[in-house]
């Protein structure tokens, strides 16, 4: 949310035409946190995973740091399309890195000095250090054998859409596989990172296209998505809680979508999700499913009717609904209403 909110500024100045310097700065700075957020999950999970395992915390979290740094710059190296997995790398790396170095510290052999004495905190902190080296290494190995393989090659390729040509078929392919992920507790918008890229990398194109003066090629982007597709997160769920709001007698299920409701208004709706809930809920699935799927239809309907303006600038999934799509249309007030 901070993220957004700096390049959401920052696209509002460029489109005013007021502090471009400014607004590139901005724009600057939610690339730069986007770039962190890979290791930041990585180092979240990590953290979490600690406690479980009795490890120390501050020492695994800086860990998780390093191991998904590793895996980073091994994929970096192999092409720019492998960088796309770097979040489900991260996810995985603390999943399977952690009981790992678990084990390793309980040997005798893996620890520094076990009998030190040291503070709890350096002794817990000491403890880690051979094993992490151990872990590390084999992390930079096993990734470097993954992209060596064609197989590995083959799954890059395979994720490749065409935005551009196959707006229709590229905007339900996401929608569906986003909703059925979550529908399962799984975060579509990050386990979804390689096709996510694709669709920003044709929002450039557009900006590129509108600065040059020419047709705007890619209908179907990132900022599309945002604005007309996942209206109050993934599934579309701003609908189902002004319905709750406005029809629901129960007064717990009200109260569950009055507090939705601020957070859904920039697209995020993990407390549906979870406190309705609509993971695992089979009542919900079918719309859950199938309202984004209409969503894209319809407004690439509209934009290839002309009734609405192609998106060409950056408004990311958290932006505000409806500036949003103000923005991202470059003041199409068309946009809003639809």
């Amino acid at each position: 949310l901070v993220s957004a909110t700096f390049v959401m500024v920052g696209a509002v100045l460029d489109t005013i035409g007021v502090g471009p310097e400014l607004s590139a700065q901005l724009t600057n700075i939610h690339r730069a946190i986007s770039n962190l957020m890979p290791l930041l999950v990585s180092a979240s999970i990590g953290y979490m995973l600690s406690i479980r395992l009795n490890l120390a915390r501050a020492p695994v979290a800086f860990l998780c740091l390093t191991f998904s740094s590793i895996a980073n710059t091994v994929l970096l190296q192999h092409s720019p399309a492998a960088a796309a997995f770097q979040m489900p790398v991260a996810i995985v790396i603390p999943l399977v890195a952690l009981p790992w170095l678990r084990w390793l510290v309980d040997q005798h052999w893996a620890q520094l000095n076990r009998d030190s004495i040291a503070g709890n905190n350096v002794r817990r902190a000491l403890e880690l250090v051979i094993p992490g080296i151990i872990v590390g290494t084999a992390i930079a190995i096993v990734i470097k054998l993954i992209t060596l393989t064609p197989g590995f090659s083959h799954l890059t390729l395979s994720f490749q859409l065409d935005v551009g040509g196959m707006p229709y078929f590229s905007g339900i392919l996401y929608a569906l596989l986003n909703s059925t992920l979550w529908f399962f507790g799984i975060h579509g918008y990050h386990a979804l990172l390689p096709l996510i890229a694709q669709f920003d990398a044709a929002l450039v194109v557009n900006q590129l296209a509108a600065i040059e003066g020419r047709a705007i090629p890619n209908i179907m982007n990132g900022a599309f998505l945002g604005s007309f597709v996942f209206i109050g997160g993934c599934g579309a769920t701003l609908g189902l809680a002004l319905a709750m709001l406005l029809r629901c007698k129960n007064r717990s299920l009200r109260m569950l979508a009055g507090a939705s409701m601020p957070i859904g208004m920039l697209n995020v709706n993990e407390i549906l999700l979870f406190g309705l809930p609509i993971i695992f809920n089979p009542k919900l699935l079918i719309p859950f499913l199938f309202v984004p799927v209409v969503n894209v239809a319809l407004a690439l309907a509209a934009t290839q009717a002309g009734l609405v303006s192609p998106a060409i600038h950056a408004a990311p999934f958290n932006s505000p609904i409806l500036l949003n799509a103000y923005v991202a249309t470059g003041n199409d007030p068309h946009a809003v209403l639809l």
